[in-house]
C-alpha cells in the first residue's frame, strides 16, 4: 500500500535539497540581500490561457477588389501579406493581470526602468507533472501593469522552481533591482 503523506514527505526533503543546491547561484545575483519586493500570487493560468491570437482580415470590399484585380492566385499572395495578427488577454488573463497587479500594487515598490532579477517558486494545486516555465509570462507581464517595472524585459535574471503543493496552487515572487 502506498502511502500519500509518505509521498508528500519525499517531495518536499526533495525541493529542500533542490533549493539548498541552487544557494550559490542566488547567491550570485542576490548578493546576500533580501529581495527588494515579495508577494504571493494566485496560481496564474497558462500562456495558453493567458495570451489569444486573432488574425485581422482586410475589408470584404477590399478582398473583393483583389479578387477581381489580381485572380485567385494573386489574392491568396496579396491575403498572406495584408493579413495581421493581433494578441489579445484572454478573460483567465484578464482576471489573474487584475488580481495580481492589486497584490503588486499593495507592496507600494517602483523600480522604474533598472534591470531586476526574479526568483519564482511555484507551489502548484495538484501533485503530478506541471511544466512551471508555462506560467511566467502572465505573472511578469501583471507586475509591468502594476508599475512594478516600465517594461518586463527588464527582468534580465530569472530562477523558476517548483515548491510543495497548496490548495488552490500559489506562486511566491521575490524581486531584486540589480545593479
Amino acid at each position: 500500500m502506498h502511502d500519500h503523506r509518505d509521498q508528500s514527505q519525499v517531495a518536499s526533503r526533495d525541493v529542500a535539497e533542490g533549493l539548498a543546491v541552487l544557494e550559490p547561484e542566488l547567491e550570485l545575483f542576490t548578493q546576500g540581500r533580501d529581495p527588494d519586493l515579495e508577494v504571493t500570487l494566485p496560481w496564474p493560468p497558462s500562456v495558453n490561457r493567458y495570451w489569444g491570437h486573432r488574425p485581422l482580415l482586410p475589408r470584404m470590399s477590399l478582398i473583393a477588389e483583389r479578387i477581381k484585380l489580381k485572380g485567385l492566385d494573386g489574392f491568396y499572395q496579396w491575403l498572406r501579406k495584408a493579413t495581421h495578427v493581433r494578441d489579445y488577454l484572454k478573460p483567465d488573463g484578464e482576471v489573474f493581470r487584475e488580481e495580481a497587479a492589486w497584490l503588486f500594487k499593495a507592496k507600494h515598490k517602483r523600480f522604474g526602468s533598472v534591470n531586476c532579477a526574479v526568483w519564482l517558486q511555484y507551489h502548484p494545486p495538484r501533485h503530478g507533472a506541471v511544466d512551471i516555465f508555462n506560467f511566467d509570462k502572465g505573472i511578469l507581464d501583471s507586475a509591468q501593469w502594476a508599475g512594478v517595472v516600465d517594461n518586463d524585459a527588464q527582468f534580465v535574471v530569472g530562477l523558476v522552481t517548483k515548491g510543495e503543493v497548496v490548495k488552490d496552487g500559489l506562486v511566491d515572487v521575490r524581486i531584486w533591482v540589480l545593479g
